[in-house]
Formats: C-alpha cells, sequence, structure tokens
C-alpha cells in the first residue's frame, strides 16, 4: 500500500507539473497576446486621431480660405460700387458745368437780342 501511495503520489505530482507548466505557458500567452491587442487597438485609435486632427486641419484651412475669398469679393465689390459712384459724380459735376455754360450762353443770347 506504501509503494501504491508512493506511485500515485509521484503520477499525480508529474500530472500537476505538467498542469502547472501548462498553466504558466497559457498565462504567458494571454500576457503577450493582450499587449498585441492593446498595440493594435492603441494603433488603430492613434491613427483614427491622426486622421480626425488631418481632416480638422483641412476643414480649417479651407474655412480660413472661403473666408478670404468671401472677404476679397466683397472687397472688390465695395471698390467696384465706390469707383461708379465716384465716376458718376464725376459725370454729374462735368454735366452741371456744360450746362451751366449752355444755359449762360443761351441767357446771354437772349438778352443781346
Amino acid at each position: 500500500e506504501k509503494v501504491l501511495r508512493i506511485w500515485r503520489n509521484k503520477t499525480l505530482w508529474q500530472y500537476f507539473n505538467t498542469w502547472a507548466d501548462k498553466a504558466q505557458e497559457s498565462a504567458i500567452y494571454k500576457a503577450k497576446l493582450k499587449k498585441v491587442v492593446f498595440r493594435w487597438t492603441h494603433q488603430t485609435t492613434s491613427h483614427a486621431f491622426e486622421t480626425w486632427k488631418l481632416a480638422l486641419q483641412i476643414a480649417t484651412r479651407n474655412k480660413n480660405l472661403f473666408s478670404k475669398v468671401v472677404r476679397i469679393w466683397i472687397n472688390k465689390t465695395v471698390w467696384q460700387c465706390w469707383n461708379t459712384w465716384v465716376l458718376n459724380v464725376k459725370e454729374s459735376i462735368t454735366d452741371k458745368v456744360k450746362l451751366k455754360r449752355v444755359l449762360s450762353k443761351w441767357i446771354n443770347q437772349t438778352i443781346s437780342h
């Protein structure tokens, strides 16, 4: 009976050692797998953030460019209106001067006759 117990304990001890080795290997594998999954998800998250950051930069640049274009267009429109107004004022002054000359000549002709 003692021999059987020793033999059984040796056999059980071998099984326990095998189980302990496999459990340790499994824990190492799980840790490595967790590390790989973490790196992969971190890389994916980082890539998504970089893509979002680039899209934000492009949107900001486009907004600034659009604002600049609109500002230039408005300034050009205002400048054209101003130039048109100035030309109209000059033309009006010229017309007044011509009208005064014509009226003056007509009045002088009428008075002299």
